[in-house]
């Protein structure tokens, strides 16, 4: 079946496929030749000297190495060689992923999503625009008798700004499998993002990071986001979540992945 790629990070693939194949191929050339004799219907005696002579034709074609080529050959070779590349295609999420080590490449199902949070401070998410829309409005609140009372301070439109200027356009991937606990979640690299991250896909990536049930992870400090200074950071993980905060944590048993790819 052929694959519609979601996202494909065409460096990594280089690198894992070049491991493999042991050098890198830029492209693929293909050769088709055609040989015609020219005695047919001739006295052979007469014109013996010429009888093998023949004309040749050659064609050649040149092919790009494409990144959905090259993925297709990496899956090949590593499933070929499991123990080399670490390949592991999930089938029964709860047994399976209970076994999974930190450098295993993860082959799975997931129900994958953009968490709004995530969404909300990108820069294609309008925070910024918003916070320049308030900032606009504040000297004319007086004379239209606007309360503002509710809107950011400013401080909280400068910490809001400083992480959507970090987080650019660059995006946080969840996904769910088909599991009682298990979660994934992993970087997108906004230039290597070919379609909306939302519903049923496969995700394939390199675990970079292990955590257990109840251990609780901020989204804004995953790798990828992190828009939360360490020590900050580490406060928050020592502590669990309040009900309405949820949302914004992702909760064990998860895998933190270098996503490769994900596809339908």
């Amino acid at each position: 079946m052929l694959k519609h790629f979601l996202y494909l990070h065409d460096d990594n693939l280089s690198a894992y496929l070049s491991a493999l194949e042991g050098g890198r191929r830029d492209s693929i050339e293909q050769r088709s030749a055609s040989k015609r004799g020219l005695g047919g219907g001739l006295d052979v005696k007469a014109v013996s000297a010429k009888a093998d002579r023949a004309r040749e034709n050659e064609t050649t074609i040149q092919i790009g190495d494409t990144a959905q080529a090259r993925f297709e050959r990496l899956e090949e070779l590593a499933k070929a060689d499991l123990d080399r590349s670490g390949w592991v295609e999930v089938v029964d999420p709860d047994r399976d992923l209970a076994a999974i080590k930190v450098g295993n490449i993860i082959d799975i199902e997931c129900e994958v999503y953009v968490p709004s949070i995530i969404k909300a401070l990108s820069k294609s998410g309008g925070l910024t625009e918003v916070l320049d829309f308030f900032e606009a409005l504040k000297p004319m609140a007086g004379i239209f008798d606007m309360d503002m009372s509710d809107g950011p301070s400013k401080d909280q439109a400068a910490a809001m700004r400083f992480m959507a200027n970090n987080l650019g356009n660059d995006q946080v991937l969840v996904g769910e499998p088909d599991s009682e606990s298990w979660r994934v979640a992993g970087k997108l690299l906004a230039s290597n993002i070919n379609g909306e991250i939302d519903g049923l896909a496969r995700v394939v990536g390199k675990v970079s990071t292990i955590w257990q049930k109840e251990e609780w992870k901020p989204l804004l400090s995953l790798p990828g986001a992190n828009l939360i200074p360490r020590e900050q950071r580490r406060k928050l993980e020592r502590t669990k979540p309040t009900e309405d905060q949820q949302d914004n944590w992702l909760e064990g048993p998860a895998l933190m992945l270098d996503v490769l790819a994900v596809y339908r």
